[in-house]
Protein backbone atom coordinates (compact mmCIF):
# COMPACT_ATOMS: atom_id res chain seq x y z
CA UNK A 1 0.00 0.00 0.00
CA UNK A 2 1.43 3.41 -1.20
CA UNK A 3 2.77 5.56 1.89
CA UNK A 4 1.75 9.55 2.01
CA UNK A 5 4.29 11.86 3.29
CA UNK A 6 3.73 14.60 5.50
CA UNK A 7 5.42 17.81 3.78
CA UNK A 8 6.75 19.33 7.27
CA UNK A 9 8.39 16.58 8.56
CA UNK A 10 8.66 13.64 6.22
CA UNK A 11 6.77 11.20 8.49
CA UNK A 12 4.27 9.06 6.24
CA UNK A 13 0.81 7.07 6.88
CA UNK A 14 -0.97 5.16 5.04
CA UNK A 15 -4.28 6.55 4.51
CA UNK A 16 -4.96 10.60 4.32
CA UNK A 17 -7.15 10.40 7.62
CA UNK A 18 -4.29 10.01 9.80
CA UNK A 19 -1.97 12.30 7.86
CA UNK A 20 -4.24 15.05 7.70
CA UNK A 21 -4.72 14.52 11.65
CA UNK A 22 -1.25 14.40 11.79
CA UNK A 23 -0.67 17.52 9.62
CA UNK A 24 -1.94 19.17 13.13
CA UNK A 25 1.16 18.73 15.08
CA UNK A 26 3.05 21.85 12.42
CA UNK A 27 0.42 24.13 12.98
CA UNK A 28 -0.25 26.74 15.86
CA UNK A 29 -3.65 25.92 16.28
CA UNK A 30 -3.23 24.48 19.31
CA UNK A 31 -7.06 24.59 21.46
CA UNK A 32 -6.58 22.23 24.15
CA UNK A 33 -3.80 24.08 26.85
CA UNK A 34 -2.72 22.42 30.12
CA UNK A 35 -3.28 24.63 33.16
CA UNK A 36 -0.24 23.51 35.03
CA UNK A 37 2.27 24.20 32.25
CA UNK A 38 0.34 26.30 29.50
CA UNK A 39 1.26 23.95 26.68
CA UNK A 40 -0.70 23.48 23.98
CA UNK A 41 -2.22 20.58 22.46
CA UNK A 42 -3.96 19.79 18.77
CA UNK A 43 -6.70 16.85 21.00
CA UNK A 44 -8.16 16.74 24.01
CA UNK A 45 -6.71 13.12 24.29
CA UNK A 46 -2.66 14.49 23.98
CA UNK A 47 -3.83 16.96 26.60
CA UNK A 48 -5.00 14.50 29.08
CA UNK A 49 -1.75 12.40 27.80
CA UNK A 50 -0.32 14.96 28.55
CA UNK A 51 -1.59 15.83 31.90
CA UNK A 52 0.57 12.71 33.33
CA UNK A 53 3.62 13.90 33.47
CA UNK A 54 2.57 16.51 36.05
CA UNK A 55 1.08 13.55 38.58
CA UNK A 56 4.74 12.00 38.45
CA UNK A 57 3.20 8.70 37.71
CA UNK A 58 5.28 6.54 35.97
CA UNK A 59 4.03 2.60 35.91
CA UNK A 60 6.02 1.32 33.63
CA UNK A 61 9.29 0.56 34.73
CA UNK A 62 12.71 -1.00 32.96
CA UNK A 63 13.62 -4.13 34.59
CA UNK A 64 17.37 -3.54 33.76
CA UNK A 65 17.76 0.18 34.52
CA UNK A 66 14.80 1.05 36.86
CA UNK A 67 13.77 3.45 34.43
CA UNK A 68 10.03 4.51 34.49
CA UNK A 69 7.56 6.05 31.88
CA UNK A 70 3.87 7.02 31.50
CA UNK A 71 3.37 5.12 28.47
CA UNK A 72 4.32 1.40 27.55
CA UNK A 73 5.44 2.16 24.05
CA UNK A 74 7.78 4.75 25.42
CA UNK A 75 9.32 1.58 27.29
CA UNK A 76 9.28 -0.41 24.99
CA UNK A 77 11.41 1.78 22.65
CA UNK A 78 13.77 2.57 25.80
CA UNK A 79 14.34 -1.57 25.87
CA UNK A 80 15.95 -1.24 22.95
CA UNK A 81 18.66 0.70 24.56
CA UNK A 82 20.14 -2.38 26.19
CA UNK A 83 19.58 -4.75 23.53
CA UNK A 84 21.22 -5.24 20.07
CA UNK A 85 17.42 -5.30 18.90
CA UNK A 86 17.50 -3.16 15.68
CA UNK A 87 14.19 -3.46 14.04
CA UNK A 88 13.92 -0.95 11.63
CA UNK A 89 15.65 -1.81 8.35
CA UNK A 90 16.44 0.09 5.42
CA UNK A 91 15.91 -1.33 2.13
CA UNK A 92 18.36 0.32 0.50
CA UNK A 93 21.35 -0.63 2.37
CA UNK A 94 22.83 -3.05 5.15
CA UNK A 95 21.86 -0.62 7.84
CA UNK A 96 19.21 -0.97 10.75
CA UNK A 97 17.74 0.74 13.64
CA UNK A 98 16.55 0.86 16.75
CA UNK A 99 14.12 3.83 16.32
CA UNK A 100 11.70 4.05 13.41
CA UNK A 101 12.53 7.64 13.17
CA UNK A 102 16.07 7.25 12.75
CA UNK A 103 14.93 5.17 9.85
CA UNK A 104 13.43 7.78 8.48
CA UNK A 105 15.92 10.09 8.82
CA UNK A 106 18.28 7.60 6.66
CA UNK A 107 15.70 7.12 4.36
CA UNK A 108 15.51 10.64 3.51
CA UNK A 109 19.60 10.92 3.50
CA UNK A 110 19.28 8.14 0.41
CA UNK A 111 16.80 9.90 -1.24
CA UNK A 112 18.53 13.31 -1.01
CA UNK A 113 15.01 14.41 0.44
CA UNK A 114 16.17 17.86 2.63
CA UNK A 115 12.58 18.98 4.25
CA UNK A 116 13.91 20.92 6.81
CA UNK A 117 14.40 24.84 5.72
CA UNK A 118 16.10 27.13 7.41
CA UNK A 119 13.96 30.83 7.81
CA UNK A 120 16.91 32.74 7.88
CA UNK A 121 19.17 31.71 5.19
CA UNK A 122 16.92 28.99 3.59
CA UNK A 123 19.43 26.08 3.79
CA UNK A 124 17.83 22.44 4.17
CA UNK A 125 18.49 19.44 5.98
CA UNK A 126 17.85 15.83 6.28
CA UNK A 127 17.06 16.03 9.91
CA UNK A 128 15.04 18.08 12.20
CA UNK A 129 17.73 18.50 14.49
CA UNK A 130 20.38 19.06 12.07
CA UNK A 131 18.02 22.17 11.19
CA UNK A 132 17.81 22.83 14.91
CA UNK A 133 21.70 22.90 15.52
CA UNK A 134 22.55 25.45 12.42
CA UNK A 135 19.68 27.27 13.84
CA UNK A 136 21.45 27.57 17.14
CA UNK A 137 24.63 27.91 15.86
CA UNK A 138 24.17 30.37 13.00
CA UNK A 139 21.43 32.32 13.79
CA UNK A 140 21.21 32.99 17.45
Amino acid sequence: REQIACQACGKTFSDEGRLRKHEKLHTADRPFVCEMCTKGFTTQAHLKEHLKIHTGYKPYSCEVCGKSFIRAPDLKKHERVHSNERPFACHMCDKAFKHKSHLKDHERRHRGEKPFVCGSCTKAFAKASDLKRHENNMHS
